[in-house]
């Protein structure tokens, strides 16, 4: 049970949690708080998915179901 944290944390995030120009993320469980991108290429990933593969419009969330009756959902 320990390992679905993360997980639940990553998938919490919103895009505005996000700071990609410093490989950075707003910890939800400590408001104030930053985490940084785990491995070099994080950041280019996650920017290459908010520019061409999240759907547009979808919800709030920043990872979103990508396909199906779901699409652009957490």
């Amino acid at each position: 049970m320990l390992c679905m944290a993360p997980l639940r944390q990553v998938l919490a995030l919103n895009p505005e949690d996000v700071l990609l120009s410093e490989a950075q993320s707003v910890c939800a469980a400590r408001a104030a708080s930053f985490a940084s991108f785990p491995g070099a290429g994080t950041t280019q990933l996650i920017d290459h998915y908010l520019r061409m593969e999240r759907p547009n419009p979808c919800s709030a969330a920043l990872f979103v179901v990508l396909k199906g009756p779901a699409r652009g959902t957490r």
